[in-house]
Parts: C-alpha cells; sequence; structure tokens
C-alpha cells in the first residue's frame, strides 16, 4: 500500500512583481519557482541543488509559508496548507522548521539567550512563565545532519560562568567543533554571558543527571 507523502508540491510557483515610479507601476515579473512539482515519502529526503538565484531559498519559504504562492499548491500529510489557518496552522509550524548553514548567522543578535530558548515555548504552547524558566534551563540539544552526524550538547551555569559541554559522535566532526571553540565563546560574550568551560568530545554523551536550579534566565534577561 502506498503511504500518504510528507511533503507534496503539484506546479508550485511563485511570481515577484517589478515595480517602478511613483505609482509602482507593474513592469514585469521575476519567476522565481515555476511549476516545481515534488513529493518525498516517510524516510526520504530531498536536496534541491542549482545555482545561486535559481529559487532554492524561495521554495523553502513557500514550504515554511514565509512566503505565499502565486500559484500551484503544497500538501502536508495530504492536507492543502494553502487553506490552514488558527490552530490548523499553528500544528504546521509546530511541524516544519529550517536548519541554518551557519549556526551563528541563525541567531538573533538583539535577542537574549532566554528569549530564543523559549520563543516556541510562548508561541505555541503557551506555558507560564515558571514553567517556559524551568524547561529553558533543562534544554538539551541533539542534532543529526549529515555530514556532522549526532552532536549532543549541554549547556549548564556554574556560578556566574556558563559552560558548554559537546559531544560529537563522529570524531572529525569533534575536531570542528573544537576548532570553532573560540567561535563559541565569543557568541556567548555577545549574549552577556560569561563563558565558562567550553568542553567537546568524542562519542556519546553520559546518562544526564537532573539539572538542578540555576539562575539561567537571571543572567540572560
Amino acid at each position: 500500500m502506498t503511504s500518504t507523502p510528507i511533503l507534496e508540491a503539484q506546479n508550485l510557483t511563485k511570481h515577484f512583481p517589478v515595480k517602478r515610479g511613483i505609482f509602482a507601476k507593474t513592469l514585469g515579473v521575476v519567476r522565481a519557482v515555476d511549476s516545481v512539482n515534488f513529493s518525498i515519502s516517510p524516510g526520504q529526503t530531498l536536496g534541491l541543488v542549482g545555482e545561486s538565484g535559481c529559487g532554492k531559498t524561495t521554495t523553502a519559504k513557500l514550504v515554511l509559508r514565509l512566503e505565499e504562492p502565486t500559484g500551484g499548491a503544497l500538501h502536508f500529510e495530504g492536507k492543502e496548507i494553502g487553506g490552514l489557518g488558527g490552530n490548523d496552522l499553528k500544528q504546521y509550524r509546530r511541524a516544519v522548521q529550517a536548519v541554518f548553514q551557519d549556526p551563528f548567522a541563525s541567531l538573533n543578535p538583539r535577542m537574549r539567550v532566554d528569549a530564543i530558548i523559549s520563543e516556541p515555548l510562548i508561541t505555541h504552547e503557551r506555558l507560564p512563565a515558571a514553567e517556559v524558566a524551568k524547561r529553558v534551563w533543562r534544554a538539551r540539544f541533539s542534532l543529526d545532519v549529515e555530514p556532522a552526524g549526532p552532536v549532543h550538547a549541554l549547556v549548564s551555569l556554574t556560578g556566574d560562568k556558563t559552560s558548554v559541554r559537546m559531544w560529537a559522535e563522529r570524531p572529525a566532526t569533534a575536531a570542528q567543533l573544537r576548532a570553532g571553540a573560540s567561535q563559541l565563546s565569543q557568541q556567548l560574550s555577545r549574549a552577556e554571558l560569561q563563558p565558562g568551560d567550553i568542553v567537546i568530545r568524542d562519542g556519546n554523551p553520559p546518562q544526564a543527571a537532573p539539572a538542578r536550579a540555576g539562575h539561567f534566565l537571571d543572567r540572560a534577561l
């Protein structure tokens, strides 16, 4: 039996008008995405490859609903996402996300660390402030993206210093992370957090112990 595709595009199109003059007269259009079709089933990965300006980013923005299509349709688990609104749209936004090429550029320099981490909890789950603070403090991160492979991280507060421990299951990835440790220290300083120990190891993290109460949010506000 054929399973329903997780994501399917049918003649997906996005044109941007070219306007000039005082009255913003439309002189033409930029065909950023023109009749694109694809289907992604469970367990599959799709790669969009092309030169700069060919519409890869615009296609991703259409999937994320950051841009609205000029024509065509997108279906997520069989449901057309163009007509989603209210709670249905919120559920969709929880199910999709962008993973940026440069993790440092993906952080908003005008936002504190606690605001970046807690924003989805506040937006999607409407948790009380005390529960948000608790979950932010206990946040642990695990990523599994090729070619880096599984990477795990734990951020903790020791006194006035913010310590970071990372485990990479692939030695080559661990070496790359060690090479970027100074950048991570600079990013902590930009977030007004005093950098502590930054430890990067090969392999898997040990069994995580419950995080004790700390003052992470007080330091990040």
